[in-house]
């Protein structure tokens, strides 16, 4: 054979045992399991992505909720401290000649209560002073 001549060998027929075996030695399976890994890890990696970003989004949601949360209660608890200073405002100027002045922000003070204890409280007081008046008549 002479030197640079080309070898010439006829590739054996698609899908026969002479192919596969042929095909099993040759780089091809290994570059076959290459593409199936990146494949593999690319869908892996999207996966993650995906989850991290669904973990990232529950996250600031529920932080959120909580920061919600925290301001509701700081506000109720604003709000029911600001009607205690006023019920006890009321309280303290009671002393049986004008009474019946404080009657309207006893009742404003009653309406205005979110929970029937205060509410109860405010009319209470209101009645006491109605029933004071009644009986010095």
């Amino acid at each position: 054979m002479a030197a640079g001549a080309a070898v010439t060998q006829a590739a054996p027929a698609l899908g026969t045992a002479e192919w596969l075996a042929e095909f099993l030695l040759s780089p091809g399976p290994a570059a076959l399991a290459a593409v199936l890994a990146a494949v593999l890890g690319l869908a892996a990696a999207q996966a993650r992505i995906r989850a991290d970003r669904a973990a990232a989004v529950a996250t600031r949601r529920h932080t959120a909720w909580l920061a919600s949360r925290e301001r509701e209660g700081q506000e109720r608890d604003r709000r029911r401290t600001q009607w205690w200073e006023s019920y006890t405002w009321v309280v303290e100027r009671l002393d049986g000649t004008a009474d019946e002045a404080l009657g309207p922000v006893l009742k404003a003070l009653a309406a205005a209560a979110d929970d029937p204890v205060r509410s109860a409280l405010a009319t209470v007081t209101w009645e006491q002073i109605t029933e004071q008046e009644e009986a010095g008549r």
